[in-house]
């Protein structure tokens, strides 16, 4: 090539995620970023604030089991599993961690036979953190999911002939949208996932996190569609991650 002017070239960052040898992603960015160091730390599991993350779609922290995580940059190379078992500084373990993995029975899925069919949940303590993550498919346009409520409780300025608060939370399908429906002593309040209805008989994956401490709350509800029906648990290796 023969130019009187300088030719820049710019290579994206490439960024490859593969497991088992089977699933691999690829993708590359062309945005800034800073480089991996030596100084730099993994968490593995989780976060103790994971919406927070930049550039994580997530709220959650993953549950489940994890076997020989290796991250590599050309000739660098961090075995991530074996360096959270010794406590290396370069990990930051969050959660409730156990280094063994355990089988887990599979679970089969719940059908709902009648339209007065739901799953009561236990209450929910308002003062923790806790997230509710599920897999669905339906082609009803409405139905109520999931709900759970508390004791009714009364206030100062009860009212005679009033009936007493209760704390609630439900999920509820209203014209194929997803809703959530939930009250916890601040307030009711009332989230769609999308605008896209989720009735079309595919899978849909729902997770839900709700932080509540020191009379702050904040919630975050994400609805994503699977495609293929959501496969048992199992276990494989070193690490078994178990959050909230």
């Amino acid at each position: 090539m023969d130019t009187a002017e300088p030719v820049y070239l710019f290579l994206a960052p490439k960024v490859t995620i593969s497991v088992d040898g089977i699933l691999t992603t690829t993708g590359y960015t062309q945005e800034d970023y800073t480089m991996l160091g030596s100084d730099d730390f993994f968490y593995i599991g989780g976060s103790p604030n994971t919406a927070d993350l930049p550039g994580s779609p997530v709220s959650n922290n993953f549950m489940g089991c994890l076997k020989d995580v290796v991250y590599k940059n050309n000739d660098f190379k961090l075995e991530l599993s074996r360096l959270a078992i010794e406590r290396d500084p370069k990990i930051s373990l969050h959660g409730d961690l156990v280094f063994r993995c355990e089988d887990v029975a599979a679970l089969d899925p719940v059908t709902f036979e009648t339209p007065e069919s739901y799953i009561a949940l236990p209450r929910w303590d308002t003062k923790k953190t806790s997230s509710i993550s599920f897999d669905f498919r339906t082609t009803a346009p409405s139905g109520l999911l999931l709900f759970s409520h508390g004791k009714p409780q009364s206030s100062k300025e009860q009212r005679p002939g009033r009936e007493m608060k209760t704390d609630y939370f439900a999920m509820e399908l209203l014209d194929g949208f997803l809703y959530l429906l939930m009250d916890m002593g601040s307030g009711s309040i009332k989230l769609k996932t999308s605008n896209k209805k989720v009735n079309d008989g595919e899978w849909c994956h729902v997770d839900f996190q709700r932080e509540g401490r020191r009379g702050e709350e904040r919630n975050t509800l994400t609805a994503a569609r699977c495609g293929v029906a959501p496969l048992p648990s199992h276990s494989y290796g070193s690490v078994r991650v178990g959050l909230f």
